[in-house]
């Protein structure tokens, strides 16, 4: 049992394998294939960094062209689907720092006057329409650094080289963030109770 699931764990590689490297020859019916494995999760990471649908789907096309432009670099060092992650929400960050938005970073001073608690109970209700809600209406540069960190796991030294920010304004950024989710978040859900 344990051997088959290895040799198909192996054939889904393989295919991912083939898949890439007709992707790379230009075979077109292959980067629809490649497209439509993973545009919905890459959209949904789009759509946390976009304020608007639109914007959304510009992201996606723009990350898709990169992707298709740059396959070649990838390695298979390891796995495909974080190696198109990283390119997407890297081009995120692009379209709002060099098409759309100028980013602006202000540091805080005193960051624990923005840290609040949520009740646990209260995020535990909330849809995941509503928390994607929440965080679209979130300023730009909020909305960001709260995808990086809370979402997609970057450190604030990280976070701080990409966004070329200091890390102590990534630390601000993220408390300010918090603090309006969880005044959404609380008025969310004082409408939905009555």
């Amino acid at each position: 049992m344990l051997l088959q699931s290895i040799m198909a764990y192996e054939d889904i590689t393989m295919t991912e394998r083939e898949l890439i490297r007709e992707c790379i020859n230009g075979n077109r019916l292959s980067q629809r294939k490649l497209y439509d494995m993973h545009s919905p999760l890459m959209f949904s990471i789009c759509l946390r960094y976009a304020g608007n649908y639109a914007d959304a789907c510009d992201m996606l096309q723009d990350s898709f062209i990169k992707v298709f432009d740059n396959l070649h670099k990838f390695d298979f060092q390891g796995t495909f689907q974080g190696w198109i992650r990283r390119v997407v929400v890297n081009t995120c960050i692009d379209f709002h720092r060099y098409k759309k938005h100028n980013l602006s970073f202000e540091t805080i001073e005193n960051t624990n006057s923005y840290l609040t608690t949520v009740n646990n109970e209260v995020i535990l209700r909330l849809s995941s329409e509503d928390m994607l809600k929440a965080i679209q209406k979130l300023p730009t540069t909020q909305r960001i650094i709260i995808s990086l960190y809370a979402i997609d796991g970057y450190e604030h030294s990280e976070i701080a080289g990409i966004l070329r920010i200091t890390e102590s304004a990534s630390r601000s950024m993220l408390a300010k963030a918090r603090k309006s989710l969880s005044e959404k978040f609380k008025s969310i859900m004082t409408i939905a109770a009555l």
